[in-house]
């Protein structure tokens, strides 16, 4: 979080300053809502609030947390303590490509930079929203998965014949029984992990052995995550 703060305050820096040639002049109006492609394959959405002689910047969904901007002619300045810096260049009339570079290891990172609507904004941090709870899920499989086999070799070889078995010595949490996906309380082992028992731990077919399921509709856009019996988890796309 700590280095994507940082990439930030540099691209904020040059999104909206004339720095090089190729840059424009500051515009008068700089609030709205803007949208970058980051050097890590996600598109995230930030909001700028204009004041006099600076800017606030907001990196959605945070609207608390504010990065600071100084208004100087035609640049605006954000005080960091990181070792980068930034050339902004101008593709076409709403969209630049922002160059960043490490000044300590040389290493140098493009990603672009786009003006949008408030609408467009609230949709890329939905989908963003909605990958974390997707990614916190399988991380939820992942977990089971490493409690299962523990269990296997605290009990020669032998798997639980329910997931409750594994509370509290395994899984402490309760909540990694429930998918973040559907939110709300714990209510039961099977609610939104469906455990299929009979297996053997050192079985040949490990990796192809289904050992829990989540259970359909947790999920808008595939049907959910499966767990295999050597341990690792993969999606369930549906028909």
């Amino acid at each position: 979080m700590k280095k994507r703060i940082i990439f930030l305050s540099c691209v904020w820096t040059v999104l909206i300053a004339s720095a090089s040639a190729n840059a424009i002049p500051l515009s008068e109006n700089l609030e709205g809502y803007y949208k970058f492609d980051f050097t890590d394959g996600v598109t995230y959405a930030a909001k700028v609030e204009q004041g006099i002689g600076a800017i606030k910047v907001y990196v959605l969904p945070d609207l608390q947390t504010a990065y600071i901007g100084i208004i100087v002619g035609d640049e605006i300045y954000f005080q960091d303590n990181a070792p980068y810096w930034a050339v902004l260049r101008q593709v076409n009339e709403d969209t630049a490509l922002i160059s960043v570079t490490n000044a300590d290891t040389g290493e140098m990172h493009e990603f672009s930079v786009v003006r949008i609507g408030e609408l467009a904004a609230s949709q890329i941090v939905e989908e963003i929203e909605r990958t974390n709870v997707d990614a916190a899920c399988g991380r939820n499989l992942k977990f089971i998965g490493l409690a299962l086999a523990i269990f296997a070799n605290d009990h020669d070889g032998e798997l639980p014949n329910d997931l409750s078995e594994l509370h509290p010595y395994y899984v402490s949490d309760l909540m990694t029984f429930v998918c973040p996906a559907r939110g709300g309380e714990f209510v039961d082992f099977d609610t939104d992990y469906v455990y299929t028992p009979g297996y053997s731990i050192d079985s040949p077919n490990a990796g192809e052995e289904v050992t829990v399921i989540e259970v359909e509709g947790n999920h808008a856009s595939f049907a959910g995550h499966v767990l295999y019996l050597d341990g690792h988890v993969e999606k369930d796309l549906g028909d």
